[in-house]
């Protein structure tokens, strides 16, 4: 059996396109494995702005402190970095990373119950239901959906 690795990295600006074969586009009635030795993928530039990512001018870590000495922020020092380790050549601004600060969570399942809380998400269900409720996967889901995104634990909103 061959092994296939996987792609570990980031793509900014583009748009992932897989392609595969005819004979892997429909199950068989017996559901066959797709066999990913025929797959091909295709990196579609959406913005050539985004290409080479040292042509754009990341802030710096003098910067980074200089904005957050000058705010006046109920952020801590830690969050703020947090956003600007994701948003460093978007020209990260303190008002910004306020708006879209949600806390300092564990994890996606900690974040979620704390959402579910905060928004009354479940407040019309009956506390010997709310067990039942999947904490865990609707924090992951909210974070592979891109709804937000953290950071060393700060999570923040995609706003």
């Amino acid at each position: 059996m061959k092994k296939h690795g996987l792609l570990k990295g980031e793509v900014q600006g583009s748009l992932l396109a897989l392609h595969l074969p005819e004979s892997q586009k429909t199950l068989t009635k017996h559901h066959s494995p797709l066999d990913l030795s025929l797959i091909s993928i295709t990196f579609i530039n959406l913005s050539p702005t985004h290409n080479n990512m040292s042509e754009q001018k990341k802030i710096t870590a003098e910067e980074i402190k200089s904005r957050f000495d000058e705010a006046n922020t109920h952020l801590s020092f830690e969050a703020w970095e947090a956003y600007c380790e994701n948003m460093a050549y978007n020209d990260p601004q303190v008002d910004e990373a306020e708006e879209c600060y949600a806390g300092e969570f564990r994890n996606a399942t900690e974040f979620a119950e704390h959402f579910a809380d905060e928004t009354g998400l479940l407040a019309e269900m009956p506390d010997n239901l709310r067990f039942y409720f999947d904490f865990e996967a609707y924090g992951r889901d909210m974070l592979m959906g891109g709804d937000v995104w953290q950071e060393n634990g700060f999570w923040f909103w995609n706003r």
